[in-house]
């Protein structure tokens, strides 16, 4: 089994400065080359930003608001990290995101009725390339009676 690179960084995302010329702050997590970018919900000047710390100058304005913010995202990063791992579940860019926002992935459903229905498209689709009308009819006739027989 081979080891996961893991890695996050605050970064701000100059390219999308509002008005007044302040940038929002998101968080870089980069999982086995893949990444996912979350965002802080704040904007800061760019000039207040310490880039080598990924943090906000200890000078400016609502400072401790927003390096606390950081802390508390990071705190929960690593807690999503460890639940992804700790599970065995495969580590990728959507699973993590997932786990940080709390969502669970539902399976996906396939039922019987609507499995045959698909099936039947496609294969009507190819009568007179692969197949011919005389199977699709019989096809036909087996969802007709999956309909008729087994309950909705």
């Amino acid at each position: 089994m081979t080891p996961n690179t893991f890695g996050v960084r605050f970064i701000l995302k100059k390219d999308k400065a509002d008005k007044d010329g302040l940038v929002p702050v998101y968080a870089k997590v980069t999982i086995n080359s893949q990444k996912a970018e979350l965002s802080l919900n704040r904007k800061i000047k760019p000039k207040d930003w310490l880039q080598n710390e990924g943090k906000v100058k200890t000078s400016a304005e609502d400072q401790q608001a927003i390096n606390g913010l950081i802390e508390a995202i990071k705190s929960r990063i690593y807690t999503a990290y460890s639940s992804i791992v700790a599970t065995g579940q495969p580590l990728t860019a959507d699973s993590f995101k997932m786990a940080f926002y709390g969502k669970k992935k539902e399976p996906a459903q396939h039922y019987l009725i609507s499995t045959a229905q698909e099936h039947n498209k496609g294969f009507e689709k190819m009568i007179g390339i692969k197949y011919s009308y005389g199977s699709y009819k019989n096809y036909k006739t087996t969802l007709k009676y999956l309909i008729e027989f087994v309950p909705q």
